[in-house]
């Protein structure tokens, strides 16, 4: 695995949201570690999040999973969830091929 792959997230404070950027490959390794990282925010009040996958090169069933997960503790804690979309052409052939693409806020990034 080269270092472009490892999984990694990292936070960045917007104006009006919290980015969570998220890196690498998101599978059963770091699928714990968004799904945390999301559940520390809400949990601490973010009023909205912006998931970026932009630098995502991987995503699997348990990735598709953290998302699914995420999304539902955002609701459960009134926290609003915008993703913006992989540049990678696997992980949003996964999001479509599960459906799971249809179940998100999209957005195009401010930067």
């Amino acid at each position: 695995m080269t270092s472009e792959q490892q999984f990694s997230i990292r936070r960045e404070a917007r104006e009006q949201a919290t980015r969570v950027v998220v890196s690498g490959e998101l599978d059963m390794v770091g699928a714990p570690s968004l799904e945390a990282a999301i559940t520390e925010l809400c949990e601490a009040g973010a009023r909205e999040i912006e998931l970026d996958l932009r630098e995502l090169t991987f995503l699997d069933s348990r990735g598709v999973h953290a998302l699914l997960r995420a999304r539902e503790h955002c609701r459960e804690h009134a926290t609003e969830l915008f993703v913006i979309p992989a540049k990678a052409r696997g992980p949003r052939k996964v999001l479509d091929l599960t459906g799971a693409r249809e179940l998100f806020a999209w957005r195009e990034p401010s930067d």
